[in-house]
């Protein structure tokens, strides 16, 4: 759910700068998430962040 609000803000698919392989599902499970986007509001902050 913390992607689909990360996408509403910043209005591009998350993680859209890389390939999208058994890598990055790799990274993704370690953690990796994407930079929050400037100006997100606070109330999507909060959800991302319990997500």
């Amino acid at each position: 759910f913390s992607m689909i609000m990360w996408e509403f803000a910043s209005g591009i698919p998350p993680f859209n700068d890389k390939v999208h392989d058994l890598q990055l599902a790799l990274n993704i499970c370690k953690g990796e998430r994407p930079e929050i986007i400037e100006n997100t509001p606070q109330c999507y902050l909060e959800l991302m962040k319990k997500c």
